[in-house]
C-alpha cells in the first residue's frame, strides 16, 4: 500500500527545503534536554563486572540508535563510580551522544537508554536527558534522519576529528508531532525497521564468513609461501612463526622509498569532481574501489604533498578502523588521502605492493598489531609503530606467484563480498528513506491501520 503524505505541508523556515506538516510543534533542542557530561575514564577503567558503561566507541560501532545493557555487551565501571559519579548515570530514555567522530558522516551518532539498568555514560560522551513528554523513541528515529543530523554536520569543527559539543546539539532545531502521531511512526518504523535489521544480520553474518575465509586463504600463505616441502625456520618477533629458510625479514620502514607519511589535515568540504579526491578510511569499500556519495575533494595546492601513486598503501592511525589497510588502486583517479591515513610507498626492490598488502591483511600482521595497539580512550598506532613492524620478505620471483595465487583464490570470496556488501548498502539506504519519510510528514501515518508494518 502506498502511503500518501501530509495534506498541510508547509515550508518549515528551520532548514531550508524542509517542508513539514503545519501542526507539528518546531522547537530547539535546547529546550527538550538538559545536559551533562560522561564519566571522565580510560579503557584502563573498563572491567568485566560492575555497571555497565557505553562509551564513544560503541556508539559508533555497535549501539548506535539504542542501548540496552541486558542485550549488549558492555564493558563496566566500578560500583564506586555510582556514588562519586551519579550525574554520569542514565535513566530510561536518556540520549548519549559521541563527542568526537572520525568522518563527516560519524558526526552526530548517538544511541538512547532502551532499559531501566543502572547505566553509566562513558568517556567522550554528551549526555541529554529529556524533560518533555515526547517519545524518547521518536525522538531517537529523528535524531537519526538525514535530514536532523545535516544540521549537526553543518555545525561541527575539526580536522582529524570532528567535535560536537553540547552547544552544536542544543542549537539544533527538532520537530515533532502529537504524541498519538508519535506512537504511530514509532510503530511503523519498528515493525519495518526489524524486518530490514533482519535481513542486514544475515548479510553482515555472510559477509562475516567470507571475510574469515579470506583471512585464512591469506594468512596461509603469506608467511610460508606455496611450497610445503621447503625447510622452515622459527622467526622470533612480529608473530610470523615459521617461514621458509631462504626468506629473510625486514621491518616496514626498510621497504618504504621514503619514511611513512601522515595525511593532509584539511577539512572534507569540498565536492569538486575536477578537483583531486580527498581518501578517508569511510570511502574506501571492502573491494577497494570508493563509494560514491562520500566524494569529497581538496584544492590542488593543498593536495600535492599527500597525492598517491601506483603501489601507496593507505594505513589507518586511530579509531575503530585503526590497522586496516588499503592500496591504491588508479580507478580512484587523482587522489590524496586525510590525516588519520598514514602511506607507505613501498619499494618495488624490494617488496611488491600487493604483497606487502596482503602481508597486511594476515592474521600475523592483526595479532601484531592488537598486541601493541595504546590502551587509551581513542586507540592510537603511529607511524613509528607501523614502520617497525616485521614482514617476511620472499624472493621478489616467490612474492609474484604468491600474489597470482591470492588473486585467483580470493576472486570469487571478493565478488560474492561485493555483492554481500552492496546489498547491506541498499537495505541501509531503504532504511534511511522510510526514517526520512515518517519524520517529515512525507508519510501520513495518523490511520493506524497503516502502522502494521507491511
Amino acid at each position: 500500500m502506498e502511503l500518501a503524505k501530509y495534506n498541510n505541508l508547509v515550508p518549515s523556515d528551520i532548514i531550508e527545503g524542509l517542508d513539514l506538516p503545519e501542526h507539528w510543534r518546531k522547537i530547539r533542542f535546547r529546550h527538550l534536554f538538559t545536559f551533562g557530561r560522561g564519566l571522565g575514564i580510560t579503557k584502563a577503567n573498563l572491567k568485566e563486572d560492575g555497571v555497565p558503561c557505553v562509551n564513544y566507541g560503541e556508539i559508533h560501532s555497535t549501539c548506535g540508535f539504542e542501548v540496552n545493557p541486558t542485550i549488549d555487551q558492555l564493558k563496566c565501571v566500578d560500583e564506586i563510580y555510582l556514588e562519586t559519579n551519579k550525574n554520569s548515570l542514565l535513566e530510561r530514555g536518556d540520549f548519549v551522544f559521541a563527542d568526537t567522530s572520525e568522518d563527516l558522516e560519524g558526526s552526530g551518532n548517538f544511541t538512547y537508554l532502551n532499559s531501566d539498568d543502572e547505566t553509566f555514560a562513558g568517556y567522550h560522551t554528551v549526555i541529554a536527558k529529556l524533560h518533555s513528554d515526547d517519545n524518547p523513541r521518536y525522538l531517537a528515529y529523528l535524531f537519526n534522519s538525514e535530514v536532523f543530523r545535516s544540521q549537526v554536520r553543518k555545525k561541527v569543527s575539526g580536522v582529524k576529528v570532528y567535535s560536537i559539543t553540547q552547544a552544536i546539539l542544543k542549537s539544533c532545531y527538532t520537530w515533532s508531532p502529537s504524541l498519538s502521531e508519535q506512537k504511530n511512526i514509532v510503530t511503523f518504523l519498528d515493525k519495518k525497521s526489524e524486518k530490514i535489521n533482519d535481513l542486514i544480520t544475515k548479510n553482515k553474518k555472510v559477509l562475516q564468513k567470507l571475510a574469515e575465509q579470506r583471512l585464512s586463504a591469506i594468512s596461509e600463505v603469506i608467511t610460508e609461501g606455496l611450497d610445503k616441502n621447503v625447510e622452515f625456520k622459527s622467526v622470533d618477533g612480529g608473530f610470523l612463526g615459521n617461514i621458509p629458510k631462504h626468506w629473510t625479514t625486514r621491518r616496514l620502514k626498510f621497504h618504504a622509498t621514503e619514511q611513512l607519511k601522515y595525511g593532509a589535515n584539511e577539512a572534507a568540504e569540498l565536492t569538486d569532481k575536477d578537483l583531486p579526491r580527498y581518501i578517508r578510511i569511510t570511502d574506501v569499500k571492502p573491494d577497494g574501489s570508493l563509494h560514491e556519495h562520500t566524494f569529497r575533494s581538496l584544492e590542488e595546492n593543498i593536495a600535492e604533498p599527500y597525492l598517491l601513486e601506483p603501489g601507496d598503501i593507505l594505513l589507518a592511525r586511530s579509531g575503530a578502523t585503526v590497522g586496516k589497510s588499503f592500496i591504491y588502486d588508479s580507478s580512484w583517479g587523482k587522489s590524496a588521502y586525510a590525516g588519520y591515513l598514514i602511506r607507505f610507498r613501498t619499494n618495488p626492490n624490494s617488496i611488491l605492493a600487493e604483497f606487502a598488502y596482503y602481508y597486511l591483511n594476515s592474521s600475523p600482521y592483526w595479532a601484531n598489531i592488537n598486541s601493541t595497539l595504546i590502551q587509551a580512550t581513542i586507540q592510537n598506532f603511529s607511524a613509528e609503530k607501523y614502520a617497525n613492524i616485521l614482514m617476511p620478505e620472499p624472493p621478489l620471483s616467490e612474492q609474484v606467484e604468491i600474489i597470482e595465487y591470492l588473486k585467483k583464490k580470493l576472486n570469487s570470496i571478493d565478488e560474492m563480498a561485493e555483492k554481500v556488501s552492496t546489498a547491506i548498502d541498499q537495505l541501509k539506504a531503504y532504511q534511511a528513506a522510510l526514517v526520512n519519510s515518517a519524520v517529515t510528514g512525507q508519510i501520513d501515518l495518523r490511520k493506524t491501520e497503516f502502522c502494521n508494518g507491511n
